[in-house]
């Protein structure tokens, strides 16, 4: 059961102060000042998009007690390409859980160069395309596997029976993780999720989740000793034959695994519900399945799946004419830079048939850009592409279950449903 976070004192884009880039601190105490803008995210998960336009028209770099918020596509494009802005600062890390904290400063994503570059140069041969597409087969394979098991039931939990367990096996095959071991490896990255990302996590999240981290520690630390001992073909054993020491290789196969699986699932789940909403392009993509590429890039669009991330300044730097001095926390709201009408003619319409939706081309920010583009963005887009054709090809009727309404994670950073029911004909 999710517990939902008391909702905090806060100040919202109307209430902001003459100075068009600055908002004033609501509270006298510094940390519940410089957390709000993450805490209310979790409140606003339910429909945070007219507040992320909110924003965006007040100000796209806007400075706040939690740092500067940018909301634009531009001001988020810039800042990701610009490499005086750096990775690091998560204050989740503060709280103890030493290990914890210096196994996620090695992670991939958190890194600076010259680690992050030596990262990139070992890791990147197996999530580029041509890597990618060796695994087709396999994915449709699983894919097949998962909706033959779902043969003549008129209803089900589209996530726990699709968009949670395909991902999963997927990554678990790929890092070698054994089949009876799945189940407790996964759970303990479902713990992780509202720890991970942008501002302090609510209280009764911090030791379960810090908690799950050693276990995936723990876990990856064993798994690569067998593998050392014994190689086999896959992702690990790959990482053991490389330069790599061994507690980076564990921080990064713990971020691999959490990253490889909750993402996509949050695209599965999120990316047919809004085809359920909108009959009309769900229309298009039945009457040519060939769409599919394009209809994957705006779902990334409209329901990215990681809504927010950071960096921080490395030196004093200037983005859209506000000056954001070195040290400064920046909040990248990727869900409102990817509704920017100055970068998407009418933004919230829903339209697989956009013309720079082409896949692989960058149009959305949801996989990043820059030194930190998303590693596994290219899996990520062949599950969801076979997925959703698969999905419509088995049922010729998909219709969300009476009474639905959605419950998201409780996460200002991962936008996930926690349940899809549908009913299938």
């Amino acid at each position: 059961m999710r517990v939902r976070p008391a909702r905090p004192h806060w100040t919202r884009p109307s209430q902001l102060d003459e100075n068009r880039h600055t908002m004033p601190s609501t509270t006298s105490d510094p940390v519940v000042a410089r957390d709000e803008i993450p805490r209310f995210l979790v409140e606003a998960m339910r429909d945070p998009f007219p507040e992320y336009r909110a924003w965006r028209e007040h100000a796209p770099v806007c400075r706040t007690p939690a740092g500067f918020v940018l909301t634009s596509y531009a001001a988020i494009d810039a800042v990701m390409r610009d490499d005086r802005f750096i990775q690091g600062g998560g204050r989740h890390l503060d709280r103890g859980w030493e290990r914890s904290r210096e196994a996620w400063s090695r992670w991939i994503i958190a890194t600076n160069p010259p680690l992050h570059t030596e990262l990139r140069r070992t890791m990147n041969p197996p999530f580029q395309p041509k890597g990618v597409r060796r695994l087709t087969e396999r994915v449709e394979a699983l894919v097949a596997e998962l909706l033959d098991r779902l043969d003549g039931r008129p209803a089900f939990d589209f996530v726990a029976e699709v968009a949670h367990p395909l991902p999963m096996q997927v990554i678990c095959e790929l890092l070698g993780v054994p089949e009876p071991d799945r189940e407790t490896v996964g759970a303990a990255a479902a713990r992780m999720a509202p720890i991970l990302g942008s501002g302090e996590p609510p209280e009764e999240y911090v030791a379960p989740g810090n908690e799950a981290s050693e276990l995936l520690l723990d876990y990856f630390a064993d798994l690569c000793r067998r593998r050392r001992a014994d190689p086999q073909d896959d992702l690990l054993s790959y990482l053991i034959a490389t330069d790599l020491d061994d507690d980076t290789i564990v921080a990064n196969c713990q971020i691999m695994f959490f990253a490889g699986h909750e993402t996509t699932t949050s695209l599965l789940g999120s990316g047919l519900l809004t085809l359920l909403r909108h009959p009309d392009q769900l229309a298009l993509l039945r009457e040519d399945p060939d769409r599919v590429g394009g209809a994957v890039e705006e779902l990334l669009r409209v329901c990215a799946p990681v809504a927010l991330s950071q960096r921080r300044a490395g030196e004093d730097v200037e983005v859209l004419g506000v000056p954001i001095p070195a040290g400064s926390r920046c909040l990248l709201v990727i869900a409102a830079g990817n509704r920017d009408p100055d970068r998407f003619p009418d933004p919230d319409r829903v339209d697989i048939l956009r013309a720079d939706n082409v896949p692989h081309a960058g149009s959305n920010i949801s996989f990043g850009t820059g030194r930190h583009f998303c590693l596994g963005a290219h899996l990520a887009r062949l599950e969801a592409s076979v997925t959703f054709r698969r999905v419509l090809e088995r049922w010729p009727s998909i219709a969300l279950a009476d009474g639905f309404e959605p419950r998201w994670l409780p996460s200002p950073v991962f936008r996930g449903l926690v349940e899809l029911p549908i009913e299938v004909a």
